[in-house]
């Protein structure tokens, strides 16, 4: 499978904007809910049922895992310091 069209017209630079964006809107979002709110559950295709503030959990460690992957692919390549 080849590579989309925004990818190869648009920069990274929007792509990480996007998400920058996303991110603030949902802490936002995050910081307005109650302790109660954290304890709702949600259906989830893989998990089942599962809390918010699990899915949440899940959510950072998952951002946090592909960050990881970046940066040692960044460090492989030698493209720049890190």
């Amino acid at each position: 499978m080849g590579e989309l069209i925004d990818y190869k017209k648009l920069p990274v630079e929007n792509s990480l904007s996007l998400i920058e964006v996303l991110h603030h809107r949902f802490l936002v979002l995050l910081n307005e809910l109650s302790i109660e709110d954290y304890k709702r559950t949600i259906q989830t295709e893989v998990l089942g049922i599962i809390t918010l503030e699990t899915a949440i959990q899940r959510f950072i460690w998952h951002n946090k895992h592909h960050a990881s992957q970046i940066e040692n692919l960044i460090r492989r390549e030698k493209w720049k310091d890190i």
